[in-house]
């Protein structure tokens, strides 16, 4: 690589590091704690391009994008951020970044990315994004999500159809919904339509023609036959007066003794030039805390305070296997919250009301080898997505899944003591720690079982 790269991050650790991976890697680094400096050697036409960090001591990095795009609208720009949220990768995407990536971030992808950037001179302009808060209907952190959350930026203006696959309760109208809320079509209808209303290709046109512009959001293409198929291969070849967006959901199911109708390879192929992958909430246990404290917030009548779990309760719910997703873990903590009124949550009484769930094919994996329960689940992960390959860096994101569970029994049969721990998991104890910062596992909560 052969280039200058302005680095603008308030972590010293982290400057240094990059500093110098891109040294060695042949580039001119400057780098900086200070949006004001960076913003300085852009406006003396330093740099060609900028690595920033959002949340900064004097300044946010988001908001300095726009002013970047106007002194040089051709600057490469990667943000890098802590805050991970949709939110953040909405704003990267409408402030025209070159990339976003969350923190903790893979060394060597930014380093293709910074070598990418400094190979293209132009980005295309993206319309401007309507305002937004940090009130956004999704919750959590984990990998999946996070790719989720760069997923929908990209795809929040794009032209041709989205087709959004997952489970039963996971979201997929919710992804629709905001896919269209937060376009440049939000002030424009959004029509739903079932598969009632693909009896007839004309009246399907004329309920089409209603979104003047706007989004069709299709639910449910498994359930259609190869009748309602056909119309609507025919629908999306069709040209509309006012160019509509279609959306459409498709259900994939976790249980393989069911099967939704195939979808004819016709359609599949005028509607996968954009999919999104819907993770199931087993694929995301490490966002049950947040989920948790996002449904008190919104539904209940009482603050969080006053709700108080049994020490190794909320652990319950996120070893239990979900197969109705959020929608299945909003009805428990709605029971919970609404018939428990001394506003203590027990153990017992979240393994009763597990106890009397639906099934839908969750497996009893009592005297499973470890290697066959791990084998299921890859394999429910991988059907997960429709038919269609999941995201790259599918080793990675699993074996931080696998290595999850594996500390915290660890560091609860420890009592919470790191030392004795690493040497039990027989790592090194600096490995462990930084295992446990990026994990983001609470220590302090196994050693009160001392």
């Amino acid at each position: 690589m052969d280039g200058t790269i302005l680095i603008a991050d308030d972590d010293k650790t982290i400057r240094t590091v990059l500093s110098q991976a891109l040294t060695r890697a042949g580039c001119k680094v400057k780098s900086t704690s200070s949006l004001t400096t960076l913003e300085r050697w852009i406006k003396e036409g330093i740099g060609n391009v900028v690595i920033s960090d959002v949340i900064m001591p004097d300044g946010n990095g988001l908001e300095l994008l726009p002013e970047i795009r106007k002194i040089r609208p051709n600057l490469p720009v990667i943000i890098i951020s802590a805050q991970n949220t949709l939110t953040t990768a909405i704003k990267a995407e409408e402030g025209e970044a070159f990339d976003y990536l969350p923190k903790p971030f893979d060394l060597p992808d930014l380093l293709k990315k910074v070598s990418l950037s400094l190979k293209i001179k132009e980005k295309p302009s993206i319309t401007q994004l309507p305002e937004l808060n940090e009130e956004l209907p999704l919750i959590g952190s984990s990998t999946v999500m996070l790719d989720l959350y760069r997923d929908l930026a990209k795809l929040m203006n794009k032209e041709g159809p989205v087709l959004i696959n997952g489970e039963s309760g996971s979201g997929k109208t919710l992804i629709a919904e905001i896919l269209h809320n937060f376009s440049d079509r939000r002030n424009l209808p959004l029509i739903k339509m079932q598969i009632e209303f693909f009896s007839e290709y004309e009246k399907s046109i004329d309920q089409i023609e209603l979104a003047k512009g706007g989004t069709i959001l299709i639910e449910d293409l498994n359930s259609f036959e190869n009748k309602q198929q056909e119309i609507l291969t025919r629908l999306l070849d069709h040209n509309f007066r006012n160019n509509p967006r279609f959306l459409v959901t498709n259900k994939s199911f976790n249980d393989p003794r069911k099967h939704s109708n195939l979808i004819e390879p016709s359609l599949l192929f005028r509607l996968n030039k954009y999919t999104i992958n819907v993770p199931a909430l087993r694929f995301r246990m490490s966002d049950i805390d947040e989920l948790i404290t996002s449904y008190i917030k919104k539904f209940s009548n009482l603050s969080q305070d006053h709700i108080i779990f049994e020490d190794g309760a909320i652990d319950m719910l996120k070893d239990y296997y979900w197969p109705g997703n959020v929608l299945q873990l909003n009805n428990v903590l709605s029971y919970l919250l609404r018939y428990e009124a001394d506003q203590f949550i027990s153990k017992n009484q979240i393994r009763k009301l597990l106890d009397i769930q639906p099934k839908f094919g969750a497996q009893d994996e009592a005297g499973k080898r470890l290697s066959d329960i791990v084998e299921c689940h890859v394999k429910k992960y991988f059907d997960g997505h429709g038919g269609l390959l999941p995201p790259k860096g599918v080793y990675q994101r699993i074996i931080k899944e696998l290595e999850t569970p594996i500390i915290e029994v660890s560091l609860r049969a420890c009592k919470g003591n790191q030392l004795k721990c690493a040497e039990l998991l027989g790592i090194n104890r600096n490995t462990l720690r930084k295992k446990v910062k990026n994990i983001n596992i609470d220590v302090a909560k196994y050693k009160k079982l001392m």
